[in-house]
């Protein structure tokens, strides 16, 4: 499930590993970047 740390072009600080809940967020915030 960590692959999705990499889709979060949002974030160009760096590609960190997200937990569950911040993941729950991104996919609830509708991350067209997927």
């Amino acid at each position: 499930m960590w692959h999705w740390s990499v889709s979060l072009k949002k974030n160009k600080t760096s590609y960190h590993v997200i937990n569950i809940d911040e993941l729950r967020y991104i996919m609830q915030d509708g991350d067209k970047t997927v």
